[in-house]
This record gives C-alpha cells, sequence and structure tokens, in this order.
C-alpha cells in the first residue's frame, strides 16, 4: 500500500483490514482519540494525528505526520492485562512493521486518566504530500 492522502486515515483502515479476527468478528474496536472516555471492553487501537511538520529539500516539500497510536486493554486483573497487553501489542506491532509509508521506533507503556485499562502507546511517522491541485 502506498502511502494514503491523511495519513491518520489510512492508518485506522489498515488496522480494521489487518488486525486478527475472532469468528469472523473483529477482535479489535479501532478508531480515533474518541475511544478515550469510553469503557474498554475489548482491545482497541486509537490513532491521532499529534503533529505536522513542512520539510522542504531540493525545492520539494513534503509533510512529516507524527502520528500517535494506543494499544489499551480493560482487564482489571494484572497478570491477565500484562498478557493480554502484550498479545495486543504485538499484534499491533506484525501490522506495523511491513507497511512502507509508515515508520515507528519504540512502544511505552502508560496509563490514561480517563480509561480504566491499561495501555502501551506508540510514535508513528508518516511522510507525505499535499496536492494542491486536488484541492482547488
Amino acid at each position: 500500500m502506498s502511502a494514503p492522502e491523511n495519513p491518520r486515515l489510512g492508518l485506522i483502515a489498515l488496522f480494521e483490514d489487518e488486525l486478527p479476527r475472532s469468528a469472523g468478528k473483529p477482535k479489535y474496536r479501532v478508531g480515533g482519540s474518541n475511544v478515550f472516555g469510553q469503557p474498554i471492553s475489548v482491545p482497541t487501537v486509537a490513532v491521532w494525528q499529534d503533529s505536522v511538520q513542512r520539510v522542504t529539500r531540493l525545492k520539494m516539500t513534503a509533510l512529516t505526520f507524527q502520528l500517535k497510536v494506543a494499544v489499551l486493554v480493560g482487564v482489571e486483573d494484572q497478570d491477565k492485562a500484562d498478557a493480554v497487553l502484550d498479545e495486543a501489542l504485538l499484534d499491533v506491532l506484525a501490522v506495523l512493521e511491513p507497511a512502507t509509508w509508515i515508520q515507528w521506533d519504540s512502544a511505552q507503556r502508560t496509563k490514561y486518566d480517563d480509561t480504566a485499562g491499561h495501555a502501551y502507546e506508540l510514535t508513528v511517522t508518516a511522510v507525505g504530500t499535499i496536492d494542491s491541485e486536488s484541492r482547488c
């Protein structure tokens, strides 16, 4: 897959298409930052755009998109939560790794105040351009 025009929406679509399914149904809930503040009943992947930077080299302009990806589970038992979260993170990494239009460097364990779950947060970088002609 080549780089989508909107990397955030492209990454959400990639997760929706490629994350494992269970009995033909999605095993993960995938969305934007709107998943925060909602109960985490199934493993959840949230994607939001953190920043955009304009880069000009050799008279060409590109945009560098910094996206955040949160992998969340709502399991309360710490031992079970660790196992479920580790599996969910590996599933997410298995989707990210072959995608040539993005790059990730590390995943940090974290906890968000507005969820009851456990989480990893990744920073993902995508490079894109603005098609000025199609925007007019």
